[in-house]
Order: structure tokens, then C-alpha cells, then sequence
């Protein structure tokens, strides 16, 4: 029977479609299985198996799911999830040559990957980018799960070939963050709680394969502080939700920081609650502030601006409130994240602008004047030059028009005027004033600098550590030591080096006087 094996497959599935090529080695084995327990000794069913196992299975193995017409990627291509079933059944009986379709898979995704990640396209919109890894990710889970049984090796090759494409750009840890944003902002709007909930776990699932964890947190850190200062979150249980996902999958540290995000909030309400109570003076300016809390909060300490007299007054106020309720605690107002809405007066009726805070000075300045230069706004106001820049060129934007710019130029200089536009016209009441955004570098940065910062504290915190519980380290069991530290991002071996030399210098640790490669601990 092995010679006429030989013959009969050996051509046949060259002639035949490998699917259909399957189906014929299924049933002949299952022809030779009755046969021999019909006809033959017991002792002799192992060596046939054998025979006929490596005729049809084992000897063209690789040519079967290499097979550029209609071997295993023309079946995951075609999502042929029965046929590749199939192959898989007939290929576990010679285990070995199960490598031969994990291999293709893995190629096959890792191929897959690196065209979405190379695709100028999706870096434009990252929205699309994350769609499409999800696309991918679900598309060959579910040859995992159907075909290949959730085999433990397939499953593992998968993850492993996931994360190589993901983390081909340090990028996708932004993009993810910013499909989150959006499905946060109006993404979730309308849908149940079980597809909510499957939204969320597609994101953690993404998530699970980034080695830069840390670059996630940072921009989903700016994100939800952008969502819940602005009150734009479609649904403050979507939020929570995601965080006890992610404090699932990386544990309280991970999301200590952004649980107190929510709790300020909290208490920010109570307090403001209280604080209108209490308030005297009932004028025309409402005030509503919220207090972060120092080192929960993505913001960073700016140049306080010129507030006009009647916001100044209500900012006042609420510090002598606050200080009656929190003595020893000191209030540093962060105008640059604020927004304002201001009553307007147009020739043809009143309209209330939303605006940012620094946008609100610059109109108040115009219940004194109706031209001012850039010079003299930028010394009324104190806005730093670079936040006046956009947030002027905001106001007179030929969509908005509040301001009437001269010359009527994208260029800015101190001689340039900026006239209030009594003349505007809108058939809205209430008109956003969107701020323009600001002109990122050419150059990428891969890792934001508070991220590298935060990276180089959290590596020195580990080499302490250790070496405090040692004393004494060669280097080589010193980095192998950090390595194996459960880190939220990939560190590379001169990193770690780096960080070494800091310690030394600031005599953390001392390099021992007869052997470069031995450290001690200093106490």
C-alpha cells in the first residue's frame, strides 16, 4: 500500500484542490481504518496508520499549505474555516506538521499588520487604524477558536504575531487612546450595554498587546482630563467601566491617578454646591470651578493671565471660600484649561459665544475699545505668546469673524489691529468658537518627554530596590535582575545602563574599587 500511495496522492494533489484533496485523505484513512479492523490482526493497525499517515500527510505536508492557488492562505483569505478544520484534524495526528500552518498564520498576520501599520492612510485617521487591527485580530481568532480548537500553540502564535505589527510604530498607543476618545464622546451613544461593554473589551484586547503601556496611559490620561474638565463624556459609567478594566489588567497603580481624576470631580460639585449657597454677591457672573488635585491631573503650571475685573472678582471670591474650608492649602488657577461662555452684542441681536478662558479676556478687553493692537492685547492680557497667537487668529477666523483682523493675513505682528466685528451675523444664538489646534513638529516623538521622564524614575526606583535587598551586584545579574521586573513598557539594556551611571553619580550606588563590573550599595 505505500508504493500505491505514493503514486495515487503524489499526483492527485497536484491535479486536485488542496480543500478538496482534504476531503479525499479523510476518507481514504477512513477506508483504511475499516478495513483493518475488519481483515486484519490488531497487531498490525499501528504500521498501517503509520504508512498511510506518512504518505498522505506527512511527505506533503509543507507543499499542502504552502500551496500558492489554493493552500492555507487562499483558505484564510476565503475564510474557509471548515476546510482549515479539517487540515488541522488530519495534520494532529502527525503533530509535527502542525508547525507548517502556525507558520503560515503567523506570516500571514504579521504580513497583514505591517500593511495597516504602513498604510499612509490609516495614519491619518487613527480611528480607521485601530478598525482595521480589530478587524484582524477578530478575523484570525476566529480560525483560533473554529479551526485550530483554541490550541494552545496556535493561540500563543497569535498573540506573539499581534504584537509584533502593533508595536512596529510607537504610534499605536496614541491612536488607540484617540478611538477611544471619540467612541467615549459620542462613539457609545445609543448603543446597548452589551455592545458598549464589547467595545470596551475590544480596546483592552488591543491593549493587552502594546509593549509601551506607559505611552497609552499618559495620552488616555489627557484625553479623559480633556472629557471630564469639558463635560463632554457621553456617559460617566462608560468611564468607570473602562478603568475597572484596565485596573483589571494592570492593577491599582496603573489607575490610582485617574480614579482621583473622578474623585475631584465629585468633590468639586459638592463644593461649588455649597459655595453658591453661601454667595453674596448674586451678580451677572457665574463662576464654576473645579479643583485638581496636584499630580492626578495632565496640566501643567503656566504664566497666570490677566483675568478682566469682573471674572477676578468671582475667582476671589472662591478662594477666600475655599480657604475657610481647606486652610494650608493654596489654589494656583489654571486659565489655560478653562472655558467661558460671554453675551455678545451684534449690530443685528445678541449671541453667546463658548469660548476658552484666554478668548474671554481678549473680548472683554473690547468693553473698553473697539481696535486693539497685538502688542497692546498681548500686555492687557499676559497670555503667553504662543496661546494668544491661535486663540486670536481663532477669533477672527474668516468662519467665526467675532474679530476683524488687519492685514487680513495668517502672519502676526505687534503693529497688526483686530477690530470687534459689530456687524456679525448668524442665524445661531449660542456659537462655539472652535480653537485652532496646534501645529505639531515634522519630527515624531516617539515617546512623550513626561513619559521618558517618569521612565528613567521608575528604573532608578528598581535599581535601588534591588541592589538595597543584595548589597552587592556584577552588572551582568544586576540588568538581568531589572529585566525580569514587571515593566509597563519595553526597556532596552543602554536604558538601563544610563540609569546606572545617574545612580552612581549621585552615589546611590559605587562601583567596586578593583572590579568595573561589581556594584555596592550605599546607605
Amino acid at each position: 500500500p505505500q508504493c500505491y500511495y505514493c503514486i495515487d496522492f503524489g499526483v492527485e494533489h497536484a491535479i486536485y484542490l488542496i480543500a478538496d484533496y482534504l476531503r479525499k485523505i479523510e476518507r481514504r484513512i477512513r477506508q483504511e481504518e475499516d478495513r483493518a479492523l475488519e481483515y486484519l490482526d490488531k497487531s498490525t493497525h499501528a504500521k498501517l496508520r503509520h504508512v498511510v499517515q506518512t504518505e498522505l500527510i506527512s511527505n506533503y505536508a509543507q507543499q499542502l499549505v504552502e500551496n500558492k492557488s489554493t493552500g492555507c492562505v487562499h483558505m484564510f483569505h476565503n475564510d474557509m474555516v471548515g476546510d482549515l478544520r479539517r487540515m488541522f484534524v488530519l495534520f494532529s495526528r502527525v503533530p509535527g506538521t502542525l508547525t507548517h500552518i502556525r507558520s503560515c498564520m503567523s506570516s500571514l498576520v504579521k504580513k497583514t499588520g505591517t500593511n495597516i501599520v504602513k498604510d499612509p492612510e490609516n495614519l491619518k485617521h487613527p480611528k480607521f487604524f485601530v478598525q482595521k487591527v480589530l478587524n484582524c485580530r477578530k478575523k484570525f481568532h476566529i480560525f483560533v477558536k473554529r479551526s485550530f480548537m483554541e490550541d494552545r500553540s496556535f493561540t500563543r502564535d497569535l498573540k506573539d504575531s499581534l504584537e509584533y505589527f502593533i508595536n512596529l510604530d510607537s504610534r499605536a498607543a496614541r491612536y488607540l487612546s484617540l478611538y477611544l476618545d471619540d467612541m467615549m464622546r459620542k462613539g457609545l451613544k445609543g448603543k446597548s450595554p452589551d455592545e458598549r461593554e464589547k467595545i470596551l473589551n475590544d480596546v483592552i484586547s488591543i491593549f493587552r498587546y502594546l509593549s509601551d503601556k506607559d505611552v497609552f496611559e499618559d495620552f488616555y490620561k489627557k484625553h479623559l482630563a480633556s472629557r471630564l474638565l469639558t463635560d463632554n463624556s457621553g456617559d460617566r459609567e462608560d468611564e468607570k467601566m473602562m478603568i475597572s478594566k484596565l485596573k483589571a489588567e494592570c492593577g491599582h497603580q496603573f489607575t490610582s491617578r485617574l480614579e482621583g481624576m473622578f474623585a475631584d470631580i465629585q468633590i468639586s460639585s459638592d463644593l461649588m454646591a455649597s459655595f453658591k449657597n453661601q454667595r453674596k454677591d448674586q451678580s451677572n457672573v457665574d463662576i464654576n470651578v473645579t479643583v485638581l488635585t496636584t499630580g492626578f491631573w495632565p496640566v501643567h503650571n503656566m504664566e497666570h493671565c490677566t483675568l478682566p475685573p469682573e471674572a477676578k472678582k468671582a475667582t476671589d471670591e472662591f478662594a477666600t471660600f475655599y480657604k475657610t474650608r481647606n486652610s494650608g492649602r493654596r489654589l494656583t488657577w489654571q486659565t489655560q484649561s478653562g472655558t467661558a461662555e460671554v453675551l455678545c452684542h451684534f449690530k443685528h441681536g445678541n449671541k453667546l459665544l463658548a469660548v476658552q478662558t484666554y478668548q474671554m479676556c481678549i473680548l472683554m478687553l473690547y468693553n473698553r475699545a473697539e481696535t486693539y493692537t497685538y502688542a497692546q492685547i498681548a500686555k492687557l492680557t499676559n497670555i503667553p505668546d504662543k496661546e494668544l497667537r491661535r486663540h486670536l487668529l481663532s477669533l477672527a477666523h474668516p468662519r467665526v469673524k467675532v474679530l476683524k483682523k488687519f492685514p487680513n493675513k495668517k502672519s502676526l505682528a505687534p503693529s497688526h489691529t483686530f477690530t470687534y466685528n459689530y456687524g456679525k451675523q448668524s442665524p445661531l444664538f449660542r456659537i462655539k468658537v472652535p480653537l485652532l489646534k496646534v501645529e505639531n513638529d515634522s519630527k515624531e516623538i516617539k515617546v512623550p518627554p513626561s513619559v521618558e521622564e517618569e521612565r528613567k524614575n521608575r528604573i532608578e526606583v528598581m535599581i535601588v530596590r534591588v541592589m538595597k535587598t543584595r548589597k552587592t551586584l556584577d552588572h551582568n545579574t544586576l540588568m538581568s535582575e531589572v529585566m525580569k521586573q514587571s515593566l509597563r513598557f519595553s526597556v532596552k539594556p543602554i536604558f538601563i545602563k544610563k540609569r546606572i551611571e545617574s545612580l552612581i553619580e549621585r552615589e546611590y550606588i559605587e562601583r567596586d574599587k578593583n572590579k568595573r563590573g561589581l556594584y555596592h550599595y550605599l546607605a
